[in-house]
């Protein structure tokens, strides 16, 4: 059974999901705050993920609605690969088109607004990114 970890990569926030490929079933973990530039902080990151042991880590890429890579994209792509070096780990992209707004409605939904909402948004949209990768895995491409 192998181990994956989502994240929702974000200037100010990073979002985490941890789920397994077994049953497919994504879970938000939690989500903190980026205390200055992420990539200065990528030793701490990538320690930090490997206390979930993942076999894989999954990272949203936010193509824009026309599907063409920009710079948040390179961004995170540039980040991603420093976690596959440090890590020395597996690390797969996901279209994380609109995920946020799905996070964001999805608790809404459960009464959470705010200071709460905003706190779970991250951990939530990369639930919703594992989730999708999954579905992709498991033959359910949506």
């Amino acid at each position: 059974m192998a181990k994956y970890v989502a994240l929702d990569l974000g200037k100010r926030r990073v979002g985490v999901a941890v789920g397994n490929n077994l049953i497919g079933v994504a879970v938000p973990s939690e989500s903190f705050l980026v205390s200055g530039d992420l990539m200065l902080e990528i030793d701490k990151l990538v320690s930090h993920l490997m206390d979930y042991d993942p076999s894989v880590i999954v990272i949203g890429d936010p193509v824009s609605l026309n599907g063409s890579s920009g710079i948040a994209s390179s961004w995170v792509h540039e980040i991603g690969n420093e976690i596959a070096r440090v890590g020395k780990i597996e690390i797969v992209y996901v279209d994380e088109r609109l995920t946020t707004r799905s996070a964001t409605r999805e608790l809404a939904q459960t009464g959470q607004r705010g200071k709460k909402l905003r706190s779970r948004v991250d951990s939530a949209s990369a639930a919703v990114i594992l989730s999708s990768y999954f579905d992709t895995i498991n033959g359910h491409d949506s």
